[in-house]
């Protein structure tokens, strides 16, 4: 083995699972320094065992910190300024991506290593969730050298932009708002002294929730109106039916998230038509109905106009750039997900024809800043 160039058993154990892993570095001597590698790639640490185990685990092997990549750490329930986070942080010199998760509406300056790390400008991709006092200029500077972003429900600690200096555009081409209860999140982004910072932007993740009435609340549209001329890339999610979107010159790829509830709603469709419409260079546009687990209503009654009229707006001749229609139905057993493509078939039946129907029960998309933040929820254990 040892005669093979690192490069040949590199892209080897690229396909080998992660959890065969360990047993790779077992085989031969030349392999030991490519598992490790991948291994600890990314590593989440989510209670006080696991961050424990790591820093034994670097106190004895401290070459293995220059491997990790991608860190999510969950911080609810670890002691405030532990010397745990210190012995952690500080010799993950490359890191890229960091993802931090209170769990229990935590403090984010608990831990003055924290802020240390969240102000290394090596950080390309920062996810931050459940968290509260989280400082306003900590937020602009990941705007100014991150290429990703993803803040939910995270309280800022000021809202008071006159201690920072005013940024022109950012680095940040990713941005996620997940959720955002009080809206401070759309409150910082919209300033006119930061609103600039996101003309670069090209993928969006936007979540409405509640009776907000859409795009008729002015902070979601200017949000994208801000973006609209550089935004190839848009994820919105709704609780109520959306309202129409405004122009998107360059959007490529919009993904609708709803209930599957509100796929019955006439205005729904009607919504999904105008998007079509605000979008006149549109390549793919993904409808994903989330069930919840709960099951899902009766479907609506073949002949619904709404339907028939959606139908029409998919192969209408003006779309010249829209190829692929994509369905994609969560969380549900393989009967429920047969029942729904012969649905769909049924009530497409022109877009069906024209071979643009697609139809799946998983994600259509997905890129480094939904892996983060999955790692953070599932847990990746070293």
């Amino acid at each position: 083995m040892s005669h093979l160039p690192p490069e040949l058993i590199e892209a080897i154990l690229e396909d080998v699972p992660e959890s065969s892993l360990p047993a790779c570095s077992l085989t031969a001597m030349a392999f030991v320094v490519a598992s490790q590698r991948r291994l600890f790639r990314r590593m989440t640490l989510s209670d006080l065992p696991a961050y424990e185990r790591v820093v034994r685990l670097l106190d004895a092997s401290p070459h293995l910190a220059q491997y990790v990549r991608a860190l999510s750490l969950v911080i609810g329930g670890i002691p405030k300024e532990s010397t745990l986070m210190k012995s952690i942080i500080l010799p993950l010199t490359k890191l890229e991506r960091l993802s931090i998760y209170g769990g229990q509406k935590v403090p984010l300056p608990q831990n003055t290593w924290l802020i240390d790390v969240l102000q290394r400008t090596n950080i390309k991709h920062l996810a931050l969730e459940d968290l509260l006092d989280v400082s306003s200029s900590l937020i602009a500077q990941a705007f100014s050298s991150c290429d990703g972003v993803l803040l939910s429900d995270i309280a800022l600690s000021d809202n008071s932009l006159d201690a920072f200096p005013a940024h022109g555009l950012g680095a940040i081409t990713q941005f996620d708002v997940l959720e955002d209860p009080s809206h401070d999140i759309l409150t910082f982004v919209l300033d006119p002294k930061w609103v600039g910072s996101l003309r670069r932007l090209r993928r969006l993740s936007l979540t409405i929730r509640g009776l907000c009435k859409s795009f008729r609340v002015p902070a979601p549209k200017e949000l994208l109106v801000a973006c609209s001329l550089t935004l190839e890339h848009l994820t919105i999610r709704f609780s109520t039916p959306p309202g129409q979107l405004p122009m998107l010159p360059a959007l490529r790829i919009l993904e609708i998230r709803l209930h599957s509830s509100l796929i019955k709603n006439a205005s729904v469709l009607l919504a999904i038509s105008d998007s079509i419409r605000s979008s006149p260079h549109l390549e793919v546009l993904i409808l994903s109905l989330e069930e919840h687990r709960r099951g899902l209503d009766p479907w609506p009654e073949r002949g619904l106009l709404a339907w028939a009229a959606l139908d029409s707006a998919f192969v209408n001749p003006d779309n010249t750039h829209l190829r692929e229609i994509h369905f994609c139905l969560r969380w549900v057993e393989a009967k429920k997900f047969t029942e729904f493509v012969a649905f769909i078939q049924a009530n497409f039946p022109r877009t069906f024809e024209a071979g643009m129907m697609k139809a799946s029960h998983c994600a259509a998309h997905e890129d480094p800043m939904d892996r983060l933040r999955r790692y953070t929820m599932e847990g990746y254990y070293p």
